[in-house]
């Protein structure tokens, strides 16, 4: 059962917009003090060739991923690095599958999976933003890691929930 509802996500997103630089510093200071695997991953991503610029889409999802966790009426456990590294192997064995998939079968995978997923609201945003960045057409490995990065963050916190 799905802990972040589409409420909570519409004020988290809201929340995260209205940020200045400072707020989002901050927020990024509280994650690296309660959930430190999710920061690091994203912040690795400079490290892969992830450019500044599409380093906005992971860092958005994270905070507003955070913000969710935050604002959710339950106790989230801190997401360890073994949790981590199961919901990346499970990501990178559904790229696997969706690789041979024609653009209109891939779709519908993407659909499935978000349907059945356990935060699939939270899911479903990150898609958007992975589509709207059109970073989902993956032209190199930097690109690679940062859809894997983005999308492990929203399998992470399903684990957890």
């Amino acid at each position: 059962m799905t802990a972040i509802t589409k409420e909570i996500l519409a004020n988290a997103i809201i929340a995260v917009r209205d940020m200045d630089l400072r707020q989002c510093e901050q927020l990024s200071d509280e994650i690296h003090a309660n959930q430190p695997q999710l920061l690091l991953p994203v912040l690795a991503l400079r490290s892969f060739g992830v450019t500044p610029e599409q380093l906005e889409v992971p860092l958005n999802a994270l905070l507003v991923c955070y913000q969710c966790m935050k604002t959710c009426d339950r106790q989230w456990p801190l997401i360890s690095e073994a949790m981590w590294e199961r919901c990346s192997r499970r990501l990178v064995a559904r790229m696997q599958f969706n690789e041979g998939l024609t653009p209109a079968q891939a779709a519908e995978a993407i659909t499935t999976t978000i349907a059945e997923h356990n935060e699939r609201w939270l899911l479903a945003f990150v898609y958007g933003e992975l589509v709207a960045s059109n970073s989902l057409v993956i032209e190199s490995e930097a690109q690679k890691y940062l859809v894997l990065v983005t999308l492990a963050l929203v399998e992470s916190i399903a684990e957890a929930s």
